[in-house]
Order: structure tokens, then sequence, then C-alpha cells
């Protein structure tokens, strides 16, 4: 059987497959849980550095109360308004990509005071991402980008705004890596529109009457169930970022919510 996988702007239509959304910083402490004790510097975390806090009389504490997933997050307090780049929080491990290929960068950030903006970068390319505005609900930032070098490391930038932000749950993940399976020619679906705003159409061979969406990280933010046929999701509540789409037939999907 060949195997076919069709990508389109609004449509997905597949024989099917799996999705292996693999986090490249699972090894480097994305959720924030691993402490080092004997840190010297001015970041308590394995893993992450805290740079260009001077102007920004900036600082970086481990917090444990305000936590989206686990028992850590990083708490990061700006006292002046800089530049945007200040302070910077950033992962050390040096990923490397595969020129051309289609990455996400996430995470999840919330704010005391709320009305500042965020952004990701790569160090050393002009991968810069999106402006986010930051709330005080926990949000997914989120950068799609296509590698233009190897080397990569995650960044966010912090700066700009007199506030206390909370920061959890990174993520670098290839869109490009992807498993695909054989199962019958007649076993088709459809997921659209991608990306989505509001509704997310499903047309299926098979009967859905389940459905799990999660973030990149794995954490599970919505479960449908009905004792008919799913065709449609509303998702215009969904926060903005990349999810994963599971079925109770078997088949996942990777949308962006709008």
């Amino acid at each position: 059987m060949s195997k076919k996988l069709l990508f389109l702007l609004l449509t997905v239509t597949c024989t099917s497959f799996t999705m292996n959304a693999q986090n490249l910083l699972a090894t480097a402490n994305p959720g924030f849980e691993g402490i080092d004790a004997g840190a010297t510097g001015n970041s308590p975390y394995y893993w992450w550095g805290f740079y260009n806090t001077s102007n920004s009389a900036a600082t970086l504490t481990d917090e444990t109360s305000t936590v989206r997933s686990g028992s850590h997050a990083a708490k990061v307090v700006v006292g002046t308004a800089a530049q945007p780049w200040e302070p910077q929080l950033a992962n050390g491990n040096s990923l490397t990509l595969t020129v051309g290929n289609s990455y996400t960068a996430t995470f999840w950030i919330r704010a005391i005071t709320g009305g500042g903006t965020v952004q990701a970068s790569d160090n050393g390319s002009a991968t810069y991402g999106p402006n986010l505005l930051v709330t005080t609900s926990w949000q997914q930032y989120s950068q799609t980008f296509t590698a233009v070098e190897a080397n990569y490391q995650l960044w966010i930038h912090l700066g700009g705004f007199v506030d206390t932000y909370y920061v959890d749950d990174a993520s670098v993940v290839d869109n490009t890596v992807l498993g695909i399976e054989d199962f019958a020619k007649n076993d088709k679906i459809s997921f659209y529109p991608n990306p989505v705003n509001d509704n997310l159409n499903i047309s299926s061979d098979a009967t859905i009457k389940s459905i799990i969406i999660s973030d990149l990280v794995g954490k599970t933010v919505r479960t449908i169930k009905s004792v008919e046929n799913i065709q449609s999701i509303n998702l215009s509540d969904l926060q903005q970022g990349m999810y994963i789409l599971s079925t109770d037939t078997n088949k996942q999907f990777k949308f962006l919510k709008n």
C-alpha cells in the first residue's frame, strides 16, 4: 500500500498518520523542575541562564505556588522598563536542527499585572518570533519557524515593561518528523481549517465519539465525548498555540489555534 501524506493550507487528508511530537528540550529542564542547589549565578535552574538584567533591575527566582504543571516555575521580576531583550531567560541546551525543517517553540507564561509583551528568538540568528501580549492567566507563546542554521537555543525576551512574570513548560518540536502507518484505504479522515479560529471540522469514514486535545508537552487541555459521531468542535475559547488532537479511532492531528 502506498503511503501518502498531503498537507493543504486549510485541510489535512491522510490515509492515516500518527505524530510523535517529541520535545527536543525534554532533557534540558523544560519545566524548571531541576533546581541547582550549588548555583552561584543569577539562575537557580539547571540548563537555564538569565542575562541582561542590569538595566531592567530584573531577578529570577524559583516559584512553587504559581505553576502551570509540576512543582516549579520560573519567576521573573522586571523592576525597570528597559529594552525588550532586557532581561532574557535562555535555555542553554544547544539543539542541532535540520536546516529547512519547520519547528515550533513554545512556553507558557502569565503575569501579575499584565499588559506587557514578550517574544522568543534563537541566539545567533534573526529567527525572532511574534510578540505576545501577556495577561494574568496562563497562556501559551508559540513561534513556528523554518530553521536557517543548525544550531539553536531558545531565548525568551521579557523586557520593556515593569511586571512579574511566571514561565513554565517550554518546548521545541520538529514539525517535519511524522510517523506514518498503514491503514485500510477506506479509513480516511480530514480536519479543517488549520489554523483554526472557532470551529474545527472533522470528516471521517469511522465514527468518532471521543477526542483528546493536548499541548506540545503532553498535558491534556480538553476532552470531548459524545454518544454520536463528532463532526465539529468549538475551540473559540482555546488559547492560542500549537496542539495535538487524538481520536478514539487512533488518529492524531496537529493544529494551530489562532
